[in-house]
């Protein structure tokens, strides 16, 4: 599961293999009836990045001739291309172990490397594939709507009932 927050700080959650992403509790779709999923491949997850960073308040290009992800969020620009380890991020030059990929005609990018380069966290919880995404740095005080560290994971349904995480303690079941 991945969980997203960006620019509006509502929460964003995404699960691997599935078309469906939940924003602020309402589930949409990741890329609109295609049934486009955020994908596993090499131990890292690949995402449909478009409805992710317009669901952020971001902006995400695309130039087919070079091939170029643009993505522009929190203040942050990434440039990635296809098959390409090397991207720009801000203008700087930086490298990721995963390359941004084209599958069933759908551009997928690797999550972490372009959600920290956006000035988000990511967070992975092996358990129930599940991350979580911020656009703050820092300890915050939060509940489970919020996007501030240390962050705490619900179940799928949303309701305080049962916290199975606590990323400041480094724990992956309790608090």
């Amino acid at each position: 599961m991945v969980s997203v927050g960006a620019i509006t700080n509502r929460p964003f959650i995404l699960k691997i293999n599935s078309p469906n992403m939940t924003v602020d509790g309402k589930v949409q779709k990741v890329d609109g009836d295609r049934g486009t999923t955020p994908i596993l491949r090499s131990s890292r997850t690949l995402v449909p990045i478009r409805a992710i960073v317009e669901a952020m308040g971001g902006k995400v290009g695309w130039e087919a001739r070079s091939r170029t992800v643009s993505l522009a969020a929190n203040g942050q620009s990434v440039e990635m291309n296809i098959n390409n380890k090397n991207f720009k991020a801000n203008g700087g030059a930086k490298t990721m172990d995963t390359a941004p990929m084209i599958e069933n005609a759908r551009t997928y990018v690797p999550l972490r490397f372009s959600a920290e380069n956006l000035n988000c966290q990511v967070d992975w919880i092996n358990s129930t594939k599940e991350n979580k995404k911020n656009s703050r740095k820092g300890n915050y005080p939060c509940d489970y709507f919020s996007y501030y560290k240390p962050l705490s994971i619900y179940l799928e349904s949303f309701l305080p009932t049962e916290k199975i995480g606590n990323f400041s303690s480094g724990t992956n079941r309790g608090w």
